[in-house]
């Protein structure tokens, strides 16, 4: 379940983040501004990871709903801002705060589910995340040819939407609090006696004797 919302999240994330410079600029941005606009989004960015960092391992199915809310919202927010400068601004703000906590969820999301080492999880969330990529911007394309570039926002919300239904089914993969580590057997350096056969042949020959 990690991956398979890792993938739904980022094929609706790169539905709509693939076009974003077009819709800043179709928000009337100028072209000049473009580069500050997309660093400060992506500083944005770094507040959602910090957010997920600070109550992920507390609260794990709170922040990924928190997570993918603020996504669904943000992207909803700016279809229905557009061609509005600041409404948009402001809407792609509040979605690069909550998909800069998206990674992190779902790579513990994934440890979690499938008790496997980091490097083995991290390659198929990173697998996963690729799938969602391409395939975002493959239809995103397609959203743009034939419906505009106003219609792309709405279904990249709808894609991540599907997500947050997943994960809020997906209770085991995403707990209310941190799944209890099951507990190890006790190790003893203590040589085992008694133990039938472990006299030597000799020994037992001169006890006979």
């Amino acid at each position: 379940m990690a991956t398979t919302t890792n993938a739904l999240t980022y094929l609706g994330q790169y539905t709509v983040y693939t076009f974003v410079s077009l819709l800043l600029l179709g928000a009337g941005l100028r072209e000049s501004a473009l580069g500050p606009a997309l660093l400060v989004l992506g500083a944005l960015g770094l507040v959602g990871t910090a957010f997920a960092a600070a109550r992920l391992d507390h609260r794990p199915r709170r922040t990924t709903v928190v997570t993918l809310v603020a996504v669904v919202a943000g992207m909803l927010a700016v279809g229905l801002a557009f061609p509005g400068t600041v409404g948009v601004l402001v809407a792609i703000g509040v979605w690069s705060a909550g998909f800069g906590a998206v990674a992190p969820v779902f790579q513990a999301a994934a440890i979690r589910a499938h008790g496997a080492s980091p490097d083995l999880t991290g390659a198929l969330v990173n697998a996963t995340s690729n799938v969602g990529i391409g395939g975002g911007a493959a239809l995103g394309a397609l959203v743009l040819a034939r419906s505009g570039l106003d219609v792309v926002p709405f279904v990249g919300a709808g894609i991540v939407a599907v997500a947050l239904v997943v994960a809020l089914v997906a209770r085991r993969t995403f707990p209310a609090t941190p799944t209890a580590p099951a507990p190890e057997a006790a190790v003893t350096d203590a040589p085992v006696t008694g133990a039938p056969g472990s006299e030597m042949p000799s020994d037992q020959e001169h006890l006979r004797a």
